[in-house]
């Protein structure tokens, strides 16, 4: 009797399980072997062979690295490690930088405080007052007949100088002493600073202390003579304008009348009308105010160049000190002009015009129409000093019994009242203005001179 099998309802068998002990021993067995190679197949029909097909080779999995998952206790160690690293570059390049700021700063303190440009303002004011009694010599040589209490000031200058150069050259030791105690004590205190950070805040308070003691010391020095300093600086300053007026009235294409002297000059343009401004000189005398044509003018040209020029030289007009009157004055500013310092006069008495613009160069508007006002009241008069007496002539010795003539002073001469009236036509004179030396009658046209 055959037994029938009987199917199971998922149309397939169950396969049966093998022992994982036994597979494993099968597998790692076939791992061991070989692959042998695919021997050609024979057709049964004709006997022939057919090449072997290609079994297409499973490609191999790659498995993705598992990355490590670290403790947490493990990142914590490590960006806690980075983070004190940081800091402590940190405040390593913070300390480097304040080190050198500080270093810098001593530095300088450091130079000033040699002193060394306080011993070289002591020699400098010497030789200061030696050149200003030099160049008050050479002004009176030139004929400057101005500034009558120059030799008295450079004197009293030198007098109180004598005894300042002493106390400032014993104060200026003193403190040199005690800046180079300090000295020594701040830089031990910087190059304990560098190896130490705590150190540079008290560093810093001690090079700030320094820099006030310099500072100190050398306001002490300069105190000793600093009212003599500021004399001499204002001394020096009123010599080289007298000798800027001497050397334009030497170049002057003009004299001056034989008790004339100048005060004031400076670089000057005239607008005349009908003409382009007039480039030249303004004088003020203690008599007249001139101006004297300075300007070099083009004689000959080839197209647009400027091939031959020549210096015009010419006194233009001048008036008395006495006639003039200050109308107008303005400080002109123009787009990509130099600035203008306008000043209109109105002239009498001399053989100027009636009224002038001039534009001053290198001087202020007001500065000379105070000038001005000071001349026309005799202000100047004051500060003029006369030229100095012949030396006396020795006196001839007398015959016995006769008693030499004993010299009287000379009396002082009497002002001559200046005429009203002409001497040819009795007729009225103009008026008479201050630092006029002749004035014309209007009817006879006689000239009558007034020194």
């Amino acid at each position: 009797m055959t037994k029938k099998t009987i199917p199971s309802k998922t149309g397939r068998d169950k396969p049966k399980t093998q022992s994982p002990t036994i597979h494993s021993s099968i597998s790692s067995s076939q791992s061991q072997k070989k692959p042998l190679a695919p021997s050609p197949s024979r057709d049964i029909k004709s006997g022939g062979s057919q090449p072997a097909r290609t079994v297409p080779e499973t490609p191999a999995i790659t498995r993705r690295p598992v990355p490590m998952q670290p403790t947490p206790g493990q990142i914590g160690g490590v960006v806690g490690a980075a983070g004190v690293m940081g800091a402590a570059q940190a405040q390593a390049a913070e300390h480097e930088s304040r080190m050198a700021l500080l270093n810098s700063r001593w530095n300088s303190a450091a130079g000033k405080a040699t002193l060394a440009s306080l011993y070289g303002n002591v020699d400098a004011m010497t030789n200061q007052l030696n050149r200003l009694v030099n160049g008050i010599s050479n002004l009176r040589t030139r004929g400057y007949r101005y500034g009558r209490t120059w030799e008295e000031q450079i004197a009293s200058l030198q007098e109180a100088w004598a005894r300042q150069r002493e106390e400032a050259t014993r104060i200026l030791e003193d403190e040199r002493r005690n800046l180079d105690s300090a000295t020594y004590d701040v830089q031990n205190l910087l190059n304990r600073a560098v190896r130490e950070p705590g150190l540079v805040t008290a560093a810093d308070s001690r090079i700030s202390n320094f820099e006030r003691q310099v500072s100190a010391a050398e306001q002490r020095v300069n105190g000793v003579y600093a009212s003599t300093s500021r004399s001499a600086a204002e001394l020096s300053l009123e010599l080289t304008e007298a000798e800027t007026v001497v050397e334009a009235l030497e170049s002057a294409s003009f004299q001056l009348f034989p008790e004339e002297s100048g005060l004031h000059v400076c670089e000057a343009e005239w607008f005349a009308r009908g003409t382009e401004p007039l480039e030249g000189m303004l004088f003020l005398t203690d008599s007249r105010l001139l101006f004297e044509q300075r300007q070099e003018v083009v004689t000959k040209k080839v197209l647009f160049f400027k091939t031959e020029k020549k210096m015009e030289q010419e006194l233009l007009w001048y008036a008395p000190v006495g006639g003039i009157e200050v109308v107008g004055m303005e400080d002109k500013k123009e787009l990509l002009k130099a600035r203008k310092e306008l000043l209109t006069l109105r002239l009498e008495g001399g053989d100027a015009p009636q009224e002038v613009t001039l534009n001053l160069t290198n001087a202020r508007n007001e500065d000379w129409a105070r000038l001005l006002k000071r001349a026309k009241e005799g202000q100047f008069d004051f500060e003029h000093i006369e030229a100095a007496p012949p030396p006396p002539v020795a006196e001839a010795e007398a015959p016995v019994g006769e008693a030499a003539d004993t010299p009287t002073a000379p009396s002082p001469a009497e002002e001559t009242p200046l005429p009203t009236k002409c001497p040819s036509c009795n007729a009225a004179l103009p008026t008479i203005y201050k630092g006029m030396r002749e004035v014309r009658c209007a009817y006879c046209d006689t000239l009558i001179r007034l020194d």
